[in-house]
Formats: structure tokens, sequence, C-alpha cells
């Protein structure tokens, strides 16, 4: 992903739908399909390096701050999209926040958390997430010899 000077930005993560979604740096951003434009070197918005960084960086510090409001005992995690409640807030940590889940607790890093629309959400699909909890139990799982 570039900008409207050439200068790399980011890359393309994922697109869905009529929404992309760019990842800068350790951050990223969803960005309308139409607001996307081809150049010989790829995809580019029309904004430079810095206003996209600084785009980034207010996203960053919003959702932080939408989350530090969401994040509560008793509030509903949904999967990436809204689509699916993933558990329920059981306790929350500095780090993390253990969910309450039909498969048990699960512990999840703070930063795989966000507010949507739906609200407070997780960026994996529900499927994703599944499979991340069997894993762990697996490999938490006593070891027979």
């Amino acid at each position: 992903m570039y900008d409207n000077a050439g200068q790399q930005v980011g890359t393309v993560a994922q697109v869905a739908g009529d929404k992309v979604a760019v990842a800068v740096g350790n951050n990223g951003i969803v960005v309308p399909l139409q607001a996307l434009v081809q150049t010989e070197k790829g995809p580019a918005l029309n904004a430079s390096k810095a206003e996209i960084v600084e785009s980034v960086e207010q996203s960053v510090k919003d959702n932080a701050a939408a989350l530090n409001t969401a994040l509560k005992v008793g509030a509903e995690v949904r999967s990436a999209g809204g689509s699916k409640v993933l558990g329920t807030v059981k306790q929350v940590g500095a780090n993390s926040a253990t969910l309450a889940t039909a498969a048990g607790d699960v512990k999840m890093p703070r930063n795989v958390l966000f507010v949507s629309k739906a609200g407070l959400a997780a960026n994996l699909t529900a499927g994703q997430f599944d499979e991340a909890v069997r894993n762990s139990q697996a490999s938490s799982a006593p070891q027979s010899q």
C-alpha cells in the first residue's frame, strides 16, 4: 500500500466486501475499497504517508480509550464481524482478559480485543477462536508417559 507520493505505507492484509484492512507497522486501519487508487507500484491512498500514519496512531488511541470503557466483567465478546458471541468477560487484567466460554475459561491478550459497532470484539473469526481454544487446551493437557 502506498501514499499519494508513491511511498510505501503498509500492506493490504485483507479485503472483505467493500472494506480493505491495511497493516501499517504493528497496527492497521480499515478503509473503503473505493478510497484506493491503482498506481504503477500498487494500490494507494490519496493521502500522505504522514497523514496515514497519524490516522492509524489516532485510531489506536481511540480504540484503547473505547476498550478501557467497554472491557468490563460481564461484557460479551464477539467474533470479528460481530456475528457470534465468543464468551463473556470473567476477569480483566492489565494485559489480558479471561472469558467464560462454552469450552471453559480462556485468557485472551488485550491486544486482540477492540470495540466494534456490535460492541466488544476479538480480531478472530469464530472458527479461528475455536481452533485457538482447541490448540491451547491440547498444549496444556497433561502428557502421558
